[in-house]
């Protein structure tokens, strides 16, 4: 998995801009799932801390690709699928369901 030290480029050798373009998609909606999360947080200071740092570890794990293969790696894999998961379902829960948590 150490073919380059950075992710992004290996998966542009090993896809084409085709195959990095939605990786690329799914990374930016992921942190504006976070940032939107971070901003309907304003209710609870505790899921404000839990929102801010979910956006800092999906920020610095896609950062820290550019000079480390993490996103190329299962473990950096699966922490950021699973941090991306987190943003889009915690933005959907107060989308639909207020900051409040009710309906």
């Amino acid at each position: 998995w150490e073919y380059t030290h950075n992710s992004y480029a290996y998966w542009t050798l090993k896809l084409g801009l085709v195959g990095l373009l939605p990786i690329l998609l799914a990374s930016v909606w992921g942190v504006a799932a976070a940032v939107a999360w971070l901003r309907a947080a304003h209710s609870s200071p505790s899921e404000k801390a839990l929102a801010s740092g979910a956006l800092a570890a999906l920020v610095a794990i896609l950062l820290i690709s550019l000079t480390a293969p993490w996103l190329t790696h299962y473990v950096g894999s699966a922490w950021a699928g699973l941090n991306l998961g987190c943003c889009e379902s915690m933005r959907l829960r107060h989308e639909t369901r207020g900051p409040e948590g009710g309906t």
